[in-house]
């Protein structure tokens, strides 16, 4: 994935929630805090976000039936004007309103927005294809970067858009990658249900690098959503040099106050 900014802002974060956090208010609450408090110190933040268990339901909701290949999303039409409706309206402008209301000036926004993020097409998976369902090719971060300028907080959705001008479905991992390589981030941080890369024994690995993450896909201990978070992860490191991290709700608080002991979580990247 090419992209137009290499240097990296130490002063930019960008926090990826998983879907079923936007359903915790007391956790919004907590980020709506810590966004706040660094906005006084002259950092800035820019959250995004995913939705697949809402989309899902609402998928039922609509008798839109929901297929996955590798953890995919086979998206065609139907499913694209879905995720409008449910991705880039319901959660985006729930979550805008959420944050909004306490305090933080909130701005929703995705990669159709100004054409920010460029996609192609995904080619079929185990030789089934996935229809509109693009892979990152470019993130053009002047639009974000305007609304950093002037300390609004970008709430990012990761619908892309071809050369074709076809909008499509991308991996709200992956989308969160490519924003954060496009404005030169100098954290990435993924948030979800889970604390981190978890061993055998459930105890949080601290440190993913290429090669640990190669033994656990050979052995089957690291796959689905995890699997696709360590890449985007490492693709961020290997692009940036700075580190990616992978934590729960606690480890992603500790984060964005600028804690550097005892974080609760995996940093992904190379020693």
């Amino acid at each position: 994935m090419s992209s137009g900014i290499f240097k990296v802002r130490e002063d930019i974060t960008v926090l990826k929630l998983g879907g079923r956090l936007l359903e915790d208010d007391d956790f919004i609450s907590e980020v709506a805090d810590a966004v706040f408090d660094r906005r006084r110190q002259g950092r800035k933040t820019v959250l995004a976000h995913g939705g697949g268990t809402a989309i899902t339901l609402l998928a039922e909701r609509l008798g839109i039936e929901s297929r996955f290949v590798n953890g995919i999303r086979v998206t065609d039409e139907k499913t694209i004007e879905m995720l409008l409706m449910q991705l880039a309206g319901v959660e985006n402008k729930r979550l805008v309103s959420k944050l909004c209301s306490l305090g933080v000036d909130a701005v929703g926004i995705g990669g159709v927005d100004g054409c920010c993020l460029r996609a192609k097409k995904m080619a079929p998976v185990g030789g089934v294809e996935v229809g509109m369902v693009g892979e990152p090719v470019k993130f053009e971060p002047g639009l974000i970067m305007a609304l950093l300028k002037s300390d609004f907080t970008p709430v990012f959705y990761g619908l892309g858009v071809s050369e074709r001008d076809e909008v499509l479905n991308i991996n709200a991992d992956q989308s969160a990658m490519a924003l954060a390589i496009g404005i030169g981030a100098g954290q990435l941080i993924f948030c979800s249900d889970v604390d981190g890369v978890l061993d055998a024994d459930d105890n949080v690995i601290s440190t993913v690098g290429g090669l640990l993450f190669e033994h656990g896909l050979g052995d089957g201990s690291i796959g689905g959503s995890m699997k696709v978070k360590i890449e985007a992860g490492l693709q961020f490191f290997n692009k940036t040099k700075a580190y990616a991290w992978i934590v729960g709700k606690k480890g992603a608080i500790q984060i964005l106050k600028g804690e550097r002991e005892a974080i609760v979580g995996t940093k992904v990247g190379e020693s």
